[in-house]
């Protein structure tokens, strides 16, 4: 609880890092933890909101539970080959993060390690999955990519897609099918968005909550826009769509409060009644005449446009 403490600089040789050591000091910024540190206790820094890196030394073995517990301005944990265990709640309440990798030494996350890490879009296990405690990855709304096979217990309330090996690709922030034909992930806060040729289906779940994102330009060919798949971006105020498009999954575009302008194009276009639910008041949805867009358009009540 010392308020005001925002960065510290351990000594060399310290092995161990006590309880609740740095408990609640929640102006702490930065810490640089040394090369011999072996052990982190539980509780050590939990609370400690403001807290944004953490770069684990090579010869941690241990996190205790609850250990970074609630640092909500996390956004990204190295951890290094040697870590063999994770404990309860350790990262439980991270609301940052936004992707993992978990190296080959790992054995054992514990309960709710991961719980409620809003933000968490992707997490890979290198090597052997570890054994993973009831609802490590509970609540974690946004997760979309799990490399491992894992125990369906450990992924609570998580809409995933399980991944035998870590293939995905990682293009300037945003996460890729191996094939290069799907957008599985936005991981980096984006405000404009170019989605390459050659992408035909934007995954479920792939842009939510980017609350940065202001605009978005989608390539001929794209075929379809999964579910909630940009769910909660507040800031997205027009989509256009290029003929091609075959269908738009339901709640796509719940919640972004923005969204004035929505174009959708010739041919048979398919969408769900919660599509653009919670859109702004004066969202205006442009169909072509006699489409099947139009006659869900009028049926759903939208404000829309047949040209």
């Amino acid at each position: 609880n010392c308020l005001a403490l925002s960065s510290i600089s351990l000594p060399k040789r310290l092995e161990t890092l006590g309880f609740a050591a740095f408990s609640g000091c929640e102006a702490l910024r930065s810490i640089a933890l040394p090369e011999t540190l072996e052990i982190v206790c539980g509780s050590t820094f939990y609370g400690c909101s403001s807290l944004e890196t953490v770069a684990l030394p090579s010869a941690l073995r241990e996190i205790g539970s609850n250990a970074f517990e609630n640092c909500a301005a996390l956004t990204s944990v190295a951890f290094n080959d040697g870590v063999a265990s994770v404990g309860r709640r350790a990262f439980s309440g991270c609301a940052s993060l936004t992707q993992i990798e978990f190296p080959p030494s790992l054995k054992t996350l514990g309960r709710k390690a991961f719980y409620g890490c809003s933000a968490l879009k992707a997490l890979a296990f290198i090597g052997a999955t570890p054994e993973l405690g009831a609802e490590a990855f509970g609540e974690c709304a946004a997760l979309r990519v799990v490399a491992c096979n894992a125990a369906f217990e450990a992924f609570n309330d998580c809409d995933v897609l399980t991944l035998a090996a870590y293939r995905a690709q990682t293009v300037d922030g945003v996460l890729f099918s191996a094939d290069g034909r799907t957008v599985l992930a936005c991981l980096e806060p984006k405000t404009d968005c170019v989605v390459p040729d050659g992408v035909v289906n934007i995954g479920d779940k792939a842009f939510y909550n980017v609350k940065t994102l202001r605009s978005i330009a989608f390539p001929d060919g794209l075929k379809t826009v999964g579910g909630a798949a940009f769910y909660g971006c507040d800031a997205l105020e027009s989509v256009a769509f290029a003929t091609g498009l075959e269908s738009i999954g339901d709640g796509a575009f719940n919640g972004c409060r923005s969204l004035r302008s929505a174009s959708l194009p010739d041919g048979a276009l398919w969408f769900a009644y919660h599509t653009f639910f919670n859109c702004a008041p004066d969202l205006t949805v442009y169909v072509p005449s006699g489409s099947e867009a139009e006659k869900r358009a009028a049926t759903y009540r939208l404000h829309f446009e047949a040209r």
